[in-house]
């Protein structure tokens, strides 16, 4: 992404998902491979291994930091959107056990914008992102919609979930 960032100019529209830092963990805090404690890919829990999730997480989070430093240096006017796809918990096998702990845990996502020129940010939440852009560099209209969370429950039924995340707190 940092050669992205140097080529020429113009506009440029990038997406990237990057897995880390989601078990397993192969990173150090400083970019060293690692062995992972586990080399399964689905199932695996960030609070299983605490200390990989923060070392790849330091080292992910400087390199994020290095790119965009480097996109706002060859471009002082990008829109730079950063959204996590999950929070630290990545699910379950058996919905039926989720608790709303977890429920919280999986949808308290990273989640930071940088849409210069763009000062009423009071409707910046996930859902809105591309329509608060098109609204105001594209002259569209688009309506801006409320919060609301979904999760899988019991039956593989969509249940909405909202009002407890709001409520939730860890003690």
């Amino acid at each position: 992404m940092n050669e992205i960032a140097s080529q020429s100019s113009g506009p440029k529209y990038v997406f990237s998902h990057i897995y880390v830092p989601h078990p397993p963990f192969l990173f150090g805090p400083n970019g060293e491979n690692v062995m992972p404690n586990n080399r399964k890919i689905s199932g695996l829990q960030s609070y299983e291994d605490p200390q990989g999730y923060v070392n790849q997480l330091i080292y992910v989070t400087n390199q994020v930091s290095a790119v965009i430093k480097n996109i706002v240096k060859n471009d002082p006017n990008a829109i730079i959107i950063l959204q996590g796809d999950t929070g630290t918990f990545t699910g379950i096998d058996d919905i039926a056990k989720r608790k709303v702990k977890d429920v919280y845990q999986s949808h308290s996502i990273l989640y930071a914008v940088r849409i210069p020129d763009v000062d009423n940010l009071e409707s910046v939440i996930p859902v809105n992102t591309y329509r608060i852009i098109f609204n105001n560099y594209f002259n569209m209209n688009y309506e801006y919609l409320e919060q609301r969370i979904f999760t899988i429950f019991e039956d593989r039924v969509w249940v909405e979930v909202t009002e407890k995340f709001y409520k939730y707190r860890f003690d």
